[in-house]
């Protein structure tokens, strides 16, 4: 007697996969995105509370506030808000996302582009910034100074955008107090003047190009607005925006007396007079007298190169 075996039924499953349409960093970077949205517009940002936090961040202490203000060495150029203003500000606005990134590299400049994102108000902006990398003679900087100075245009992209998504209403109240606060009054803008020159000095940059980069003949002569200026220059060296030799000059012997003969042409008329009395000059000698007023014209402040290209390329504020 055989026994008979169960038969067993075999049925084939077919399961069908769902392909989302795009490349999966893509999706998953739509999916952050519209999870941070959906956030900001449960809690939505307070714009009295941001106001009073900016402030507090950007004049927590006399650094902080010097690092807020930065100047460009051009004329017209006020100090404005920094770098570190712009990373005050995204921390203490709220809802907002921002990044920066090289997009390219040629021979002579990198590329930077940043983005800010005001996730509640659905606003974006893109800026781009572009950095020599060549020195004055024309030469390629090293491989790590490429790498610095594509690290100070991302910055400078990122800070622009951030300062085109932020209104710069809500900023203004904030960025004069940290002024103020670098500056000082009374005894302690004199403290701050001799802290701002003794740190310069440390570091290489002699009192001398300082008085000349805000044309002052005496350390006592710096008025507050000079001195927003010296610290703003500093901040941009520190920031590596510019290099040390162009936001202050150095100066030559040639320049300080051509400062000196501006006043010159006053009094040459008595000594004219003079030498008309004493010796008069021959008709041969016509040509001869053309020459010290050929010398007196050129008054401007003559600006050399630095020793050391390698040296003074770099960033003192660091």
């Amino acid at each position: 007697m055989t026994e008979e075996k169960p038969q067993v039924e075999v049925t084939e499953v077919k399961q069908e996969i769902v392909k989302h349409e795009g490349p999966p960093v893509l999706l998953a970077r739509q999916a952050e995105i519209e999870s941070a949205i959906a956030t900001a517009k449960q809690y939505p940002r307070d714009v009295v509370l941001f106001r009073k936090k900016l402030k507090q961040m950007a004049t927590l202490d006399g650094e902080t506030a010097k690092a807020c203000i930065y100047t460009l060495p051009r004329e017209g150029h006020p100090s404005g808000p920094s770098v570190r203003f712009a990373e005050i500000a995204l921390t203490c606005y709220g809802n907002v996302i921002a990044s920066a990134d090289i997009i390219g590299e040629d021979e002579g400049w990198v590329y930077a582009e940043g983005m800010c994102r005001d996730l509640e108000n659905n606003v974006a902006f893109r800026c781009k910034v572009r950095r020599r990398i060549t020195k004055s003679d024309g030469r390629r900087y090293g491989a790590d100074m490429i790498g610095v100075t594509g690290m100070a245009a991302c910055a400078v992209a990122a800070r622009n955008s951030i300062f085109k998504v932020i209104p710069a209403a809500y900023l203004k109240v904030a960025l004069d107090a940290a002024k103020e606060l670098a500056v000082g009054k009374g005894k302690d803008f004199a403290a701050n003047r001799e802290d701002v020159l003794k740190r310069l000095e440390k570091l290489g940059i002699s009192r001398r190009r300082v008085l000349s980069a805000v044309d002052r003949q005496t350390e006592k002569d710096i008025t507050p607005d000079d001195l927003l200026h010296i610290i703003g220059l500093g901040t941009a060296i520190s920031q590596h925006e510019i290099a040390a030799e162009k936001a202050f000059p150095y100066v030559t012997k040639e320049a300080e007396k051509g400062k000196a003969d501006t006043e010159k042409p006053k009094r040459r008329g008595r000594g004219k007079a003079k030498t008309k009395k004493s010796d008069e000059p021959k008709p041969d000698d016509k040509g001869s007298e053309s020459e010290p007023e050929q010398e007196q014209v050129q008054t401007k402040p003559v600006e050399i190169p630095p020793e050391n290209d390698d040296k003074t390329t770099g960033y003192l504020w660091d």
